[in-house]
């Protein structure tokens, strides 16, 4: 699924009512429902709608392996570990990636191994989103949330207006997790700071989407962060 066919998914979707869901065609309502496409930074994004009773991080692992089995030619495990505290139920993800003779011969010879790509997994509600970095990027963070009234007033009360007196967006939101993602180090403290606004504070390119997930709901904003 290309953005040229998202962008067409989303007009279908937002240009009706839950009603309309009817009207689409069965591959119309399985593109909603899960995709896959190549942003304009060559960042792979998956994304998916949890069923009823599916485990979300099981989501997201699945749709990882899925993408990376197609991308590495060696064994590899997603590994998630905090590095405050060492759990495994919350942190950066990082992909390892196991090393055979052929790798390690070929690492030798070039002097430059490639190092595993980055990744990157954000949740809304039912909607799991999977992202991969392309080669030899630094850093990469995403975030994902729906645009609707109760998260709009969410972003006001944690962020405040912005300097010009203006409410502040989700898509700001989004774009502030990404980066905090993409760095590495959480939330602490950038809000304040303000250098999140700027166009291009850390060295990171961010990059919105627009996803209508389903028919007639309110549409999803993903940024992705990328250095």
């Amino acid at each position: 699924m290309t953005a040229s066919d998202m962008t067409e998914l989303g007009a279908t979707a937002n240009g009706g009512t839950a009603s309309d869901a009817s009207e689409l065609s069965a591959s119309e309502v399985a593109a909603l429902a899960g995709g896959r496409l190549e942003t304009a930074s060559d960042v792979t994004v998956r994304w998916e709608m949890q069923r009823s009773g599916e485990d979300r991080r099981a989501v997201s692992r699945r749709l990882l392996r899925e993408e990376l089995q197609a991308q590495l030619a060696t064994p590899f495990q997603v590994v998630q570990q905090c590095v405050a505290c060492g759990s495994s139920e919350h942190g950066a993800l990082r992909v390892e990636v196991a090393e055979t003779a052929e790798t390690a011969e070929t690492s030798r010879a070039v002097n430059s191994p490639t190092p595993p790509p980055l990744i990157s997994v954000s949740y809304a509600e039912l909607l799991t989103i999977v992202a991969i970095a392309p080669a030899r990027s630094r850093a990469l963070g995403i975030d994902v949330e729906y645009d609707t009234s109760d998260r709009r007033a969410a972003v006001q009360e944690a962020l405040g207006p912005a300097t010009d007196g203006t409410a502040r967006s989700v898509r700001e939101w989004t774009r502030l997790e990404a980066i905090a993602k993409a760095r590495g180090r959480g939330l602490r403290g950038d809000w304040e700071r303000g250098d999140w606004e700027q166009a291009d504070p850390t060295g990171l390119t961010c990059e919105d989407l627009l996803l209508d997930t389903t028919p007639g709901s309110a549409p999803a904003i993903l940024n992705i962060a990328l250095g």
